[in-house]
């Protein structure tokens, strides 16, 4: 081959591409658990052998932890980012620390457990609010009128929640 294609790449790209060590994809190659496989004809020796970084990619990837980023936690509450992480940060969303399948590295996650524990349990201003098809104002209006206090601290977490149960 005098070429590399799209996709085909040397070891050491590969592994920095997959992120892992060059050492892996080479025992991985020697263990014959790599289908596709080439040689670039204008390198010798090891920088000749050409790899299809998604299939590294996909032997080096460690199982799904199953829990949820700050990004995913705003999508399943439906709020922003920034109240997400005030909802870990003041402790009401647990947290645990595993390791990234993707880069092996430690990150802190929520279980998606956790998550649905909140949801079941409390309800932003927002959310109430889109449910019922209604201005925000005119539902915070109706709960303070009705004696409804928020549940959360909305200074500290940047929004307002109530208990599903106190409505």
């Amino acid at each position: 081959m005098k070429a590399a294609k799209a996709g085909q790449v040397n070891i050491p790209e590969a592994a920095r591409l997959a992120f892992c060590m060059s050492e892996e994809v080479v025992r991985l190659i020697l263990a014959g658990k790599l289908a596709r496989k080439w040689r670039f004809a204008s390198e010798r020796g090891y920088m000749s052998v050409l790899i299809d970084v998604e299939e590294v990619r996909a032997l080096v990837r460690r199982p799904d932890h199953g829990g949820l980023t700050g990004t995913e936690i705003k999508d399943k509450l439906s709020t922003t980012a920034k109240v997400a992480a005030a909802l870990i940060k003041h402790g009401h969303l647990k947290t645990i620390t595993v390791v990234n399948p993707m880069n092996r590295c430690p990150t802190v996650v929520v279980p998606a457990g956790e998550v649905e524990r909140f949801a079941r349990k409390y309800i932003s201003l927002f959310a109430l609010a889109k449910q019922q098809r209604r201005h925000f104002r005119a539902v915070k209006k109706e709960l303070d009128a009705a004696g409804i206090e928020p549940a959360l601290d909305p200074g500290k977490i940047g929004a307002t929640f109530y208990r599903k149960a106190d409505l």
